[in-house]
């Protein structure tokens, strides 16, 4: 683009014609002149001598006295040379220009101010614009020099990094929306930036969102894909409000003057990187000329500058005859807070489902969910909130620094235990599974909760797992957490179907009928992990309930959401057909009273929802799980290539009217047609960022059949799951409840991740199929008929008979759509 400017000054300013080689001219670029091409024949006779101007050598004409005279009439302001020059001369083609004008009506045109931040990697000058094994740490000291350039000149805000001892997040939220653009060939430097503002909350209380529009990882100079995407993002920066660019770079100088603007230009210090300020403001929106002509001109001209100390130092630029002061934004004091809520229902105690009277500060997502949520259909019927009221009743007489708690340990250290009528509280103690993912954990939290309301215990929750950074305490009070001194904390990690107090062992060594009737020991331990035996599995029927009846500890491992099969016991049977008559709303129901996530991942849910979903007409979640055991490829094998799943993501999103097609080839579209403005958002959760750039790439590439406005957003992609890490759970937590808050959901089958965000949304999702053979051999997915999530590993055999029976033949307990042997309520 510099040496095109360049080269067709030359020719106005010595009567000639500009006639340009071919090339990928004709896909990026329109022609610029009337009636007849600017393009060099093929058979041009020298084509062969050819070389190359790379250079914006218009500093140097303004230097020669035959040009001087004409070039001052033709520009007298010096520093609109190229801004001129390139606006007539650079049209996008149409299939560029489609590029451009749906990523920024998708992605832009809402917000309030646009920053364009544009950063290139130079290998051979020394900068560190993207890492190398050398310089591994250099990436953040750069990233460092960014956030301190934006900061400084207040381009974008602070942020709040320690959100539990921020004391004004419940203040008025400052409604003002800023968009980042980031070019960079890598991703490194979007996601660092999306994750700081996606994580924290900032001290303006703006709602600040981050774009990147494409990352190709290496310059393909002769690719016409990859320079189409490169003019597209040239012009996108050039429509910033603001723009900060990398020194050097071409690309950031064509921006700037297509766009008029002055950049920030981060700083190029010839020794240590924090040795001077983080960024300087062009004093012209003029290119540099990098390699000027070295000999004796008069260099003291007021119309000629060199290059800014942090651009190029051996460079010329045409200096401004103006001056401009920079505007500065005064930082409104107003932090994270809720918007969008004036058309919200203020049912905030969820129709009666839970308690009033907590301190709302200290949950700030128990009672501000409904601002996010639509209204649920599903009410709770009035004896489930009779029961949950009588629960919070039980747990204040029987909870931590109770009477009756504080006689634990005498009751654990007996060998048996004596019944007698005082015994009016009884424990379960949940304890996770130890490789279990939030999703696994929750559902099996919902049925241990359930059942401990069934037999009149009260819960306890071991804290070993990282329950208080997820979860806000339900009950009022009275803690859950069961406190570190427990007697039996030592032995937890022994705790398996081997066990001496395992249920499903005393079964197998036939000590249960002999010693638990009168006389039970002090507690039992429940094996309910998916790998458990056919003993365990006694637990599940009535028999086994009343001899445990007596027990006053019962210790339940589990990663399974087991209350289907609760449903099928006769002795629970009526009392849950009281509790919900609508079977398949148990989780909804239960799963809003308990799980409420604690503020710090309140403030990811809210500020990711602010931030890229609250303005959309319509939100799609797509959940994508990996499960190597099943043989589909969620994520790729050699085998099985990513495409096959993301075709059936698509052929679901299109044949269930979810997301429009797209036009693959642009030049044959209708484009003048009128664009339906209707917004969606799809918000995709994956291990993997691959769907989600197929996904995001194809919509702003491609227009859409319906011309709807889509944009496509992950939250997060951590490439692996990491069980013992809190900060990874609490994510994963955020991106559960995000799913629940869409309008439409498509999962992945056997994913507990989705069951969770199905249930607490009230939604039945669409579930991707799970074939046993070709995965082109069905359809691509299926609707679910049950809001509810699959038990996947139910007992198989009838407690009476101890024969092998069909659990899912019950008209309310059927078999999951995502696995055959599983069972789930409808």
């Amino acid at each position: 683009m510099l040496s095109l400017v360049s080269n067709f000054l030359f020719t106005v300013l010595t009567h000639r014609l500009l006639l340009v080689d071919q090339g990928d001219h004709t896909a990026l670029l329109c022609e610029p002149f009337p009636d007849t091409t600017w393009a060099l024949p093929f058979d041009f006779p020298l084509r062969d001598q050819f070389d190359r101007s790379t250079q914006y050598n218009i500093p140097s004409l303004f230097l020669m006295p035959s040009f001087e005279k004409e070039l001052t009439k033709l520009f007298p302001e010096k520093e609109t040379v190229f801004h001129h020059l390139g606006r007539y001369l650079v049209h996008p083609s149409n299939e560029v220009w489609g590029l451009i004008t749906r990523y920024y009506e998708t992605y832009l045109v809402k917000s309030d101010e646009r920053i364009g931040i544009q950063i290139r990697d130079f290998s051979n000058t020394g900068l560190p614009f993207q890492s190398s094994k050398e310089l591994a740490s250099i990436e953040t000291i750069l990233m460092d020099r960014i956030l301190d350039c934006s900061v400084q000149e207040n381009l974008l805000p602070k942020v709040i990094t320690n959100t539990q001892n921020s004391s004004a997040l419940n203040a008025t939220r400052n409604t003002k929306a800023k968009s980042v653009l980031v070019t960079s060939l890598s991703s490194w430097y979007f996601e660092k930036l999306r994750n700081t503002y996606r994580d924290n909350p900032t001290i303006t209380g703006e709602s600040i969102t981050v774009f990147q529009t494409s990352h190709e990882e290496s310059q393909q100079s002769y690719d016409a894909q990859h320079n189409m995407k490169a003019l597209a993002e040239i012009y996108l920066l050039s429509l910033m409000d603001e723009l900060i660019t990398s020194p050097w770079s071409t690309f950031g100088y064509v921006a700037q003057g297509l766009g008029g603007l002055r950049p920030w230009i981060l700083s190029n210090p010839l020794g240590e990187l924090d040795s001077d300020p983080p960024c300087r403001r062009a004093t012209s929106m003029e290119p540099c000329f990098h390699y000027p002509p070295s000999y004796d001109f008069l260099f003291t001209l007021s119309k000629i500058s060199r290059s800014q100390p942090n651009n190029h130092p051996r460079g010329l630029a045409v200096s401004r005859d103006f001056q401009v002061i920079a505007g500065k934004v005064d930082p409104l004091l107003e932090p994270d807070s809720h918007a969008h809520t004036s058309d919200k229902p203020k049912d905030k105690l969820l129709g009666g489902l839970l308690s009033p009277g907590f301190n709302e500060a200290s949950c700030l997502s128990r009672y501000g969910s409904i601002l996010y949520r639509k209204l649920s259909p599903h009410k709770p019927s009035p004896y489930l909130i009779s029961k949950l009221r009588n629960y919070e009743s039980l747990h204040k007489q029987c909870g931590t620094n109770t009477e009756s708690y504080n006689a634990t340990p005498n009751h654990l250290h007996r060998p048996r235990h004596d019944i007698s009528d005082n015994d009016t509280c009884k424990y379960v103690v949940l304890l996770f599974f130890g490789h279990s993912g939030v999703g696994n954990r929750i559902l099996s939290l919902v049925s241990s909760f359930l059942y401990a309301v069934l037999t009149n215990r009260l819960l306890l929750i071991d804290q070993g797992d990282d329950v208080a950074a997820l979860l806000c305490e339900p009950f009022p009070e009275i803690t859950w957490a069961l406190p570190l001194d427990f007697p039996l904390r030592n032995q937890f990690e022994r705790l398996d179907s081997n066990h001496p107090h395992c249920y499903g062992n005393m079964m197998k060594n036939k000590t249960v009928e002999l010693s638990m009737d009168d006389s039970p020991p002090p507690f039992v331990f429940l094996n309910l992990v998916h790998d458990y035996n056919e003993h365990d599995k006694r637990f599940f029927c009535d028999r086994d309930q009343n001899i445990m009846k007596g027990v006053p500890w019962l210790l339940i491992r589990s990663n399974q959401y087991f209350i289907p099969s609760l449903f099928l016991m006769p002795l629970f049977e009526k009392e849950l057909s009281k509790l919900f008559p609508e079977k398949e709303t148990v989780f909804h129901h239960l799963g809003r009273y308990l799980v409420h996530p604690s503020n710090q991942v309140w403030g990811l849910i809210t500020r990711y929802y602010e931030t890229y979903l609250a303005e959309s007409d319509e939100r799609i979640g797509i959940q994508i799980r990996d499960f190597s055991s099943t043989g589909l490829p969620f994520q790729s094998s050699k085998e099985l290539p990513f495409t096959y799943m993301m075709d059936r993501i698509l052929d679901c999103s299109a044949q269930e009217n979810l997301l429009p097609k797209v036009i693959t080839n642009a030049q044959n579209s209708v484009l003048n047609a009128t664009r339906n403005t209707k917004p969606k958002s799809v918000l995709v959760t994956s291990l993997s960022s691959w769907y989600f750039e197929k996904l995001r790439n194809m919509y702003p590439d491609n227009p859409a059949i319906t011309g709807e406005s889509i944009t496509v957003f992950q939250p997060s992609h951590e490439e692996s799951q990491q069980s013992n890490s809190a900060q990874h759970d609490m994510k994963a937590l955020a991106e559960i409840y995000l799913l629940s808050l869409m309008d439409e959901l498509i999962t992945s089958p056997w994913s507990t991740f989705g069951y969770v965000a199905q249930g607490l949304g009230g939604l039945r999702p669409w579930i991707l199929s799970n074939p046993p053979r070709e995965m082109d051999s069905d359809s691509p997915c299926r609707r679910a008929t049950s809001m509810e999530p699959c038990f996947h590993y139910p007992p198989s055999y009838g407690c009476g008979a101890k024969t092998g029976i069909d659990t899912g033949a019950k008209e309310y307990v059927r078999h999951c759509e995502d696995m055959s042997w599983g069972i789930k309520l409808f």
